[in-house]
């Protein structure tokens, strides 16, 4: 993962259009890759179920407008044990 900075694409907000724009579902399987993150993982931190991960990357389900802010949490997050190690 590393510290860098905390927003990665695709959330890095001072390249999107629209403060409207959501993430894809190709664009949420790369950033849970980038962050070395498992399906699994990821729906423990948010807390979800890992089916609504699972649905949205594979396209079953929109991806949810609120995901992008709740990711910068789980960022922040992950960010802090990395701190505690």
């Amino acid at each position: 993962m590393g510290h860098g900075g905390i927003l990665k694409t695709p959330l890095d907000v001072s390249r999107r259009k629209s403060a409207t724009v959501t993430m894809d579902k190709d664009q949420l399987k790369a950033w849970r890759l980038d962050h070395g993150l498992t399906q699994k993982q990821l729906a423990a931190l948010l807390p979800i179920s890992v089916e609504s991960v699972r649905a949205w990357e594979n396209d079953r389900r929109p991806v949810p407008a609120w995901l992008e802010a709740a990711l910068v949490g789980v960022e922040v997050k992950m960010a802090a044990m990395e701190d505690r190690k």
